[in-house]
């Protein structure tokens, strides 16, 4: 894996380039004209733009440095101070695994996940788990080592990582968090030598635990804290550390595998599964693991994931794992029997903290209800089809989602999705700007009631190459946006470079920099292997998610906004669909020709 190439930093003139026309669409001609001079002025003679660029190529080629974007990267998202997942940081998944029959059958599928996800532990422990590919390039694998036992600490300011199973630690953790009604227990699933146990025995362990762990003394559903602002619950964190019996608890919790959570909820549809997977009552959550699998009353199955360390197609691939897995597990009977190593997980409460959860609570009850989602689900259009149609499957959804925002706005916003740079050693993810010249163009001749087909469709395969091109763009690290926040990121830590710059360059405090990181539409999409819905909250207030899916004989969407935007959420899904079957019959008129 070591021989993989290292994130490059792109030339600051090529940036320069890019940075214009990127921005262009979606910005007026006084925003572009300062912009222009801003990247002039970057790259003068004896410039803190040059020193910049210097300094980043310096640190990228440390030998000590995998990858120059990492560190940045993974201090921004900790510096993070929102509620971590009613805005974008977790993101919830949705499993393709029905209801179960009966309680019996939820255990059993709760146990058989539990076996299947320390089986997947175990190949990426003893470097079994085969490579991932893309299109004939193998990716970088180093995300799965912190995908088991790692978990995001609250601190003030900035919060903390801490990894119990990355690469040469020792010894590695055999247990698991339990959580239930509010009550926490902790349970080993993996014997002393590191072997799974079989799902038969996790099976008979979990419904006598569950049985028992009502009788909890100490603080109840404490998980809420981990819904709130990180510097409320960096301060109540503090509060339960100075309490010297609530160490071993935090300290299991911080080095379990993961979670494992048995929800109350039986949501209904797939439109109740957003609010209710990210967050629920908050009681049985630990939302600052790297992941939690949850188990709802009715048997159905959701992941959620916390993105610090761990971009979404590392998540997809192990709930494409534990579907399949769970699938072929047969349903065998069991007996309830107290077999497996477990204890308590006990959080003793003070008058303060006591009224900090009530507090909580209400809090969390507050937000979720600023907080709005719309499930989509467009059946009849899918990958083939829209293939044979000459509608590349993401410019189809992208170029959708900007004509219907636009028919409910009548303005370009700035619009982002996410692409994936594991081509390179540690690579992370670069941002496309997906509102180009090109699909301007398509979306006001799509408006144009005396254009014709022939010209509707030839703007859109316009458009789609140019959102094709700077995929391979973003992929091949010649994006535009990580360069320049790598830039930045050494600005801001001059005094560690013993970089002498008073004064950043001008393009950081431009209009045109703080417009391309307010990203009013942020979306993505994946892989839909095992999965049925995936969601997350908008990244700024005044925003929209937009989280995609495009199966074989279907497209999914699930938008979320927050209350400020409400308002327009139902009119924005409606036009969606309207748009989508659009561009879709378009398409099939011109083909038929």
């Amino acid at each position: 894996m070591r021989n993989m190439p290292k994130l490059p930093v792109p030339p600051l003139e090529e940036t320069k380039e890019r940075y214009i026309p990127w921005i262009a669409p979606f910005v007026s001609a006084d925003v572009l004209e300062e912009a222009k001079k801003c990247m002039a002025e970057l790259l003068a003679e004896n410039s803190s733009g040059l020193l910049l660029q210097r300094e980043l190529v310096k640190f990228a080629q440390r030998e000590d440095v995998a990858n120059w974007l990492e560190p940045f990267w993974i201090e921004a998202y900790l510096s993070e101070r929102r509620s971590l997942p009613l805005y974008s940081d977790n993101v919830f998944y949705k499993l393709a695994l029905a209801p179960t029959g009966s309680e019996l059958e939820r255990i059993w599928r709760a146990a058989s996940l539990c076996h299947w996800a320390g089986k997947f532990y175990d190949l990426i422990r003893r470097k079994e788990l085969t490579p991932d590919w893309d299109h004939g390039q193998m990716l970088c694998m180093s995300q799965y080592e912190l995908l088991f036992g790692t978990t995001r600490i609250p601190r003030k300011k900035v919060d903390e990582i801490i990894s119990f199973c990355a690469a040469g630690n020792a010894p590695f953790p055999t247990h698991i968090t339990i959580m239930s009604e509010g009550n926490i227990a902790f349970v080993h699933i993996l014997d002393e030598d590191g072997n799974v146990l079989p799902v038969e025995r996790i099976a008979s362990g979990l419904l006598y635990i569950l049985d028992n762990l009502k009788l909890q003394e100490g603080l109840k559903g404490a998980g809420v804290f981990t819904a709130l602002p990180r510097e409320e619950w960096a301060a109540i964190w503090e509060d339960l550390e100075r309490v010297e019996l609530n160490q071993p608890t935090l300290e299991k919790i911080k080095s379990s595998l993961f979670v494992m959570s048995f929800d109350d909820a039986s949501p209904r549809s797939l439109k109740q599964f957003p609010i209710e997977g990210l967050v629920g009552s908050g009681e049985n959550r630990w939302l600052d693991k790297s992941f939690s699998i949850i188990v709802f009353k009715d048997g159905q199955v959701g992941v959620t994931m916390e993105h610090t360390c761990i971009d979404g197609s590392i998540m997809v691939r192990l709930c494409s794992y534990l579907v399949s897995k769970a699938r072929e597990q047969k349903y065998v009977s069991f007996s309830k029997e107290d077999c497996l190593l477990w204890e308590r997980g006990i959080l003793y409460l003070n008058d303060i903290l006591g009224k900090k959860l009530v507090d909580a609570k209400k809090w969390l009850a507050s937000a979720k209800a600023k907080s709005f989602f719309r499930v989509i689900e467009l059946e009849g259009i899918g990958r083939s089809s829209l293939r044979s149609r000459g509608l590349s499957p993401d410019a189809f959804c992208q170029l959708a989602l900007q004509l219907a925002h636009y028919k409910i706005s009548g303005e370009f916003v700035n619009s982002y999705e996410t692409v994936m740079m594991r081509h390179f050693y540690h690579g992370r993810t670069e941002a496309l700007r997906t509102v180009t010249s090109e699909s301007k163009e398509f979306v006001m001749t799509m408006l144009n009631p005396t254009a014709s087909v022939d010209k509707k469709m030839g703007a859109f395969l316009k458009a789609k190459e140019t959102h094709k091109k700077r995929i391979v763009q973003c992929k091949s690290a010649k994006g535009v946006e990580r360069h320049l926040f790598g830039l930045k990121s050494i600005y801001e830590h001059r005094d560690m470079f013993n970089l002498d710059i008073q004064k950043a360059p001008s393009l950081f405090e431009s209009r045109s920099w703080k417009i391309l990181n307010h990203s009013v539409i942020a979306t993505s999409t994946s892989s839909t292997d095992g999965l049925e819905l995936v969601c997350y909250g908008p990244v700024v207030e005044d925003g929209f998610g937009g989280r995609y899916l495009v199966f074989d004989d279907k497209v999914f969407f699930c938008l979320s906004c927050r209350e400020p935007q409400a308002h327009v959420l139902e009119d924005l899904a409606l036009n969606l669909v309207e748009t989508m079957e659009t561009i879709y019959n378009m398409a099939e008129s011109f083909i038929s020709v």
